[in-house]
């Protein structure tokens, strides 16, 4: 993350320093009362921000400090737009996630209310190109389709799981695949983000809504907004050409099942916690949502739960971001 002190920066305050000093100098020459009067101690920038934001300060320090306060804005929400691009800020609000004992399976209920904080998703699905920067820069995480000596690989293993798909693996077009859990956990922290709760992903997922799917109220057929079985062509769908849901995130519904941070536990939906729920601490297996374009319909549904522990061709991920860590980073870069 950028600092305070990049150069648009660090030259905007040197001008503010510089006009500081010399109202000083010219007040003293002039034998009058200092513009901006202050202790030959004040050497340092922060220092001067620290005496023309006092009580102290003279009128005229107003003018400096509000430009100070301005460029600080504008830097801040240039950071701020930098980390979160291409995300979604998902309100803070209680949300129902679940399903009715009529609708779900078994470990869909009960339908019940939690609270979360705000965050932001990813707006799409973390496609393979993107993914593959992360290998290069980290030399570790590799998909088990280029991993060294793996029998996956498509260029040196015997097994022929990946390769039918080979031309679409190393694409900015198509989500990646054949990573594990780590893999996709490892990826958000190195990206300065995080694998979404489960509770986040189905809030998210159903976008303020009730039904079955986020788009099952509009009367439009699922094949608008998801790659499943019926219309995937044996193969993961190009990322974000469906329809989105009403957050503005796409392949909520298919393409690729998604990791979530918690654990599987059969009965999470029925634990007391109710508030930024971040499920069981320990368990063999993790969450997978979405349904994928080997999935039926029914899989794809917004509350469906499933679970994972290895890879597979068909599993993928997005990251998330907490709004509050965000703004706090950004904040503690400038004060």
């Amino acid at each position: 993350m950028k600092k305070f002190t990049t150069f648009a920066s660090i030259i905007f305050l040197c001008a503010n320093i510089i006009f500081f000093f010399s109202q000083v100098k010219k007040s003293k020459k002039n034998g009058e009362p200092e513009a901006c009067s202050a202790d030959n101690s004040l050497k340092s920038p922060n220092n001067i921000l620290s005496y023309i934001s006092s009580k102290n300060a003279a009128p005229s320090c107003k003018t400096c400090l509000t430009s100070v306060k301005k460029l600080i804005e504008k830097d801040k929400s240039k950071i701020l737009g930098e980390a979160t691009a291409n995300m979604i800020l998902i309100p803070a609000k209680e949300y129902l996630i679940g399903s009715q004992r009529d609708l779900g399976e078994s470990d869909e209920y009960p339908l019940h209310k939690v609270q979360l904080d705000a965050f932001y998703l990813d707006k799409y699905e973390v496609n393979a190109a993107a993914y593959l920067k992360f290998v290069e820069a980290s030399g570790a995480g590799y998909p088990e389709w280029i991993k060294p000596n793996g029998i996956f690989n498509i260029d040196t293993g015997n097994d022929n799981y990946y390769k039918r798909l080979s031309h679409i693996l190393k694409s900015p077009q198509y989500p990646i695949i054949g990573i594990t859990w780590k893999n996709a956990n490892d990826y958000c922290q190195w990206a300065n983000k995080r694998l979404p709760t489960e509770a986040e992903w189905e809030a998210a997922a159903k976008a303020n809504t009730q039904t079955i799917y986020s788009f099952a109220d509009k009367n439009e057929p699922a094949e608008d907004y998801a790659w499943f079985k019926l219309n995937s062509n044996n193969m993961p769908g190009i990322i974000g050409q469906k329809k989105s849901n009403a957050f503005g995130l796409y392949d909520m519904h298919g393409n690729v099942w998604e990791w979530v941070n918690d654990f599987y536990d059969k009965k999470a939906y029925e634990s007391p916690i109710t508030v930024n729920p971040q499920g069981p601490d320990y368990g063999r297996d993790h969450i997978i949502r979405g349904g994928s374009w080997d999935s039926d319909i029914n899989s794809c549904r917004s509350a469906n739960r499933a679970r994972y522990s290895k890879t597979s061709d068909d599993i993928g991920f997005r990251c998330a971001l907490s709004e509050t860590k965000i703004r706090n980073e950004i904040k503690s870069k400038f004060y």
